[in-house]
């Protein structure tokens, strides 16, 4: 079964401060939009679409192309309309089953993703939701509603094939689509596990950054590493080979950017350190290129149920000049740790030292660890 999601991200948000499109709002510096979307792309869906303002394009562009995800989504155009800019996503569409998702619901979890997609192995129509708790009145008559029978739509929702040519050829101006289906086709409604909020004023995105980052336990790790140079190899620093410069000695590849890092990755779990799980002694690490053990590392604290969330760097040397690369030794330490937020710096020491004989490289890293 192959699938695609629609991720509507062009919405005018009348009730949110300065009528602003809120999904361009951020959070821990992170777009709002992203949250969600980033979910949809570790899931792996055969078509991502994302829907916005042609006049915002190039700021979803941008923000993606510094993640090197720019390629992993295709983008379409809405409309002044919700239904219209769902028909607009739609008409990309073409695999088996369709989600369509708001951005402005950057809680969603993968776990629910993957039960509104699954469902439609079974159902042509599926969706999130959740039971009624609040009393539910009219305004004019104040009259009391039943509300054991009354549920929230939320979004995912998921299409199978079937149902796109219904959607398509809509023309009422309708906020969810799942109204457009009745009791000919097999609808499954799923409980939402975790709280799906749809910011809708400024105040929800207090709301989502508490669920996002601060109920969560954080831990920090620290290393400080450094190796001299030797008489042959080749230099290499966060995954970058330097030709004119020697190797640094190392029973691996001598990459002190990468150790350091997976040191203090290792110290925040509480694991230990390097030379615990990948001892110098141990041949079967011999020359080991320093980004599988960075990635090994990652995998261990993934396990035990961490995230990684900042990774700040710095590096002790004269030469080479890293001016133009920290850049891409960024993206390679983003690749290996799906951290989001990376920094490399570099630093001499005012030239003294072990610095300053130019006999070596130091690296110091910073961890922040969520679980």
């Amino acid at each position: 079964m192959t699938s695609s999601v629609i991720v509507l991200a062009s919405g005018s948000a009348s009730r949110f401060n300065g009528n602003k499109n809120k999904v361009l709002e951020r959070i821990n510096n992170i777009p709002l939009f992203y949250f969600s979307l980033k979910k949809f792309i570790d899931l792996d869906f055969n078509k991502i679409i994302l829907v916005v303002k042609k006049e915002e394009e190039n700021f979803f562009k941008e923000y993606l192309d510094s993640t090197n995800e720019l390629d992993k989504v295709v983008f379409a155009y809405g409309k002044e309309e919700r239904f219209l800019s769902v028909k607009e996503g739609l008409k990309i569409v073409d695999t088996n089953t369709c989600l369509i998702h708001d951005a402005a619901r950057p809680l969603v979890s993968k776990d629910d993703i993957l039960n509104v997609l699954n469902s439609l192995n079974e159902y042509d129509v599926s969706f999130l939701g959740k039971h009624c708790i609040d009393t539910l009145r009219y305004i004019d008559s104040f009259n009391t509603l039943d509300r054991s029978n009354i549920i929230n739509v939320s979004t995912p929702q998921g299409f199978t094939n079937k149902c796109y040519d219904v959607i398509l050829n809509n023309t009422n101006n309708i906020t969810d689509e799942v109204s457009l289906f009745d009791n000919s086709y097999k609808i499954k409604y799923i409980e939402e596990s975790f709280p799906n909020i749809k910011v809708t004023y400024s105040s929800d995105l207090n709301l989502c950054e508490y669920y996002l980052y601060n109920n969560k336990h954080s831990y920090i790790g620290h290393s400080l590493d450094y190796h001299p140079y030797s008489n042959d190899g080749v230099l290499k620093l966060g995954g970058i080979e330097f030709l004119e410069y020697k190797k640094l000695i190392a029973h691996s590849d001598g990459d002190v950017l990468y150790h350091s890092i997976a040191e203090a990755i290792l110290g925040a779990s509480s694991l230990g350190d390097l030379g615990t799980f990948y001892p110098d002694t141990d041949n079967l690490y011999k020359d080991i290129d320093s980004s599988i053990i960075l990635k090994d590392v990652v995998d261990k604290v993934n396990s035990l149920g961490y995230e990684i969330s900042n990774i700040d760097v710095m590096l002790y040397l004269i030469k080479p000049n890293l001016k133009d690369y920290k850049r891409l030794m960024i993206d390679n330490i983003k690749n290996i740790t799906k951290c989001d937020y990376v920094c490399v710096k570099a630093a001499t020491l005012n030239k003294r030292g072990l610095i300053s004989l130019e006999e070596g490289i130091g690296s110091e890293t910073v961890v922040l660890l969520r679980k």
